[in-house]
């Protein structure tokens, strides 16, 4: 007989009612919607983005997409997307695309729309994915700029 601990509590329907009970919260909590939508809908992360993006009708990105973009950090430099937990990408259209993990962060949305100074497509990914994403950017940078500072240091000791 499988343990109490091992079994999940039934996923709860993303509608109407279980947003307005998770803004409740949030205004009790203070932390954000999405995180209240997570704890009382009990869906799998991956799982719930997809519905929720389902619900709103947004598509989804994972990281691997992410990556096949263009960076816009022309529009949003990787220190504030890292600080934010989005991104502003470009596709092969040159289209901006805005990947968020909060479809309720309004401000955030706004504030992605003037740094794109054009209307962006909205995608909903999980924060870990998005994470993933601004993580390999820097790691990128960083390695440009230790071969930069390396070639720099290089050319200092043979002058």
């Amino acid at each position: 007989m499988p343990s109490a601990s091992l079994t999940r509590p039934p996923s709860a329907p993303l509608d109407a009612v279980l947003f307005a009970q998770a803004r409740a919260l949030s205004g009790k909590t203070q932390r954000p919607i999405m995180a209240e939508i997570e704890a009382l809908s009990a869906q799998e992360p991956r799982e719930l983005i997809r519905s929720m993006a389902q619900v709103l009708d947004l598509p989804t990105m994972e990281t691997a997409f992410m990556l096949a973009q263009q960076p816009a950090f022309d529009l949003l430099p990787l220190a504030q997307a890292m600080q934010w937990t989005c991104a502003l990408l470009r596709n092969d259209s040159g289209q901006t695309l805005a990947v968020i993990s909060d479809p309720f962060d309004l401000d955030l949305q706004t504030l992605l729309e003037a740094r794109a100074k054009a209307p962006v497509r909205l995608y909903l990914a999980l924060r870990a994915d998005i994470q993933a994403y601004l993580a390999k950017k820097e790691d990128s940078a960083l390695a440009v700029d230790n071969l930069v500072d390396g070639t720099l240091s290089g050319e200092r000791d043979s002058r």
